[in-house]
């Protein structure tokens, strides 16, 4: 719950323009974009510079917190590497 925090302050700073519910969706989008990069086989250093390339309109307010999100999600075990890591990051930042 701690490092969910953490992570939401990260990105809530450079996101603040966008609403809440918007935020908390676009933040849990990236992360399903780690995730799949990781589940694919990808390094966390190729991960990292995948998504950040990828992210487009207001994803792009995203690219500094991909690297912490990156770190979050590299140490979830692989069984974890599912959709619910993005569905349990937007909880948590809908909470905060």
């Amino acid at each position: 719950m701690v490092r969910f925090s953490i992570l939401f302050a990260i990105i809530a700073a450079p996101a603040l323009a966008q609403d809440k519910e918007a935020l908390c969706e676009n933040s849990a989008r990236v992360v399903n974009a780690v995730v799949l990069e990781r589940a694919a086989g990808a390094s966390k250093k190729k991960a990292v510079r995948r998504v950040v390339r990828s992210l487009e309109g207001d994803l792009a307010l995203f690219k500094e917190a991909v690297p912490p999100l990156a770190d979050w999600v590299y140490t979830l075990p692989e069984e974890q590497l599912t959709d619910e890591p993005a569905a349990a990051y937007k909880a948590t930042c809908l909470a905060n």
